[in-house]
C-alpha cells in the first residue's frame, strides 16, 4: 500500500471521527418501519414457535411420567406460570400464522402497493393482539 492511500484513508476516518458517524453503516442510521418492523417480528416469531417446539420435542422425549402425571405436575405450578407461558406462546403463534397468510397472498403477486402493504400489516397486528387477548380470556 502506497503511502498515498495510507494518508487518504486516515484523513477519511479522522473526518468520520470529527464528524461523529459510525464506522459502517449501522441499524442505529435506519428509521424503524412498519415493513421492517414486522418482517423482523415474523422472523422472531419463528425462531421463538422453533424453540418452543424443539424444548416441547426434548422435554417429551426425555421425561419417564404419564400424561397425567404431567398434568398434575403442571396444576402444582403457580397461576402466573402457565399463564406466562401461554403468553409467550400464543401471540407469536398467532403474529405468524396471520402474517404467513399475508406472504401467502404476496406470493400470488397481490399486496405490494405501498398503501395495501400498510393496511394489510396494521390488519395483522390488530387480529393477532384481538386472538391473542381473545385466547387469554378464555384461558
Amino acid at each position: 500500500m502506497s503511502t498515498a492511500t495510507s494518508t487518504s484513508e486516515d484523513n477519511f476516518f479522522k473526518k468520520n471521527k470529527r464528524l461523529n458517524r459510525p464506522m459502517s453503516p449501522h441499524l442505529t442510521i435506519y428509521k424503524p418501519q412498519l415493513t421492517s418492523m414486522m418482517s423482523i417480528t415474523h422472523r422472531a416469531s419463528g425462531m421463538i414457535l422453533s424453540a418452543y417446539a424443539a424444548t416441547f420435542a426434548i422435554y417429551t422425549m426425555s421425561s419417564s411420567g404419564t400424561l397425567a402425571e404431567h398434568i398434575e405436575v403442571w396444576k402444582t405450578l403457580p397461576a402466573i406460570v402457565p399463564f406466562t407461558l401461554k403468553c409467550g406462546f400464543i401471540f407469536p403463534l398467532y403474529y405468524h400464522a396471520i402474517n404467513g397468510v399475508r406472504h401467502l397472498i404476496w406470493d400470488m403477486g397481490k399486496g405490494f402497493n405501498l398503501p395495501t402493504l400498510y393496511k394489510t400489516g396494521y390488519t395483522v397486528i390488530a387480529l393477532s393482539l384481538l386472538f391473542g387477548v381473545v385466547d387469554l380470556i378464555l384461558y
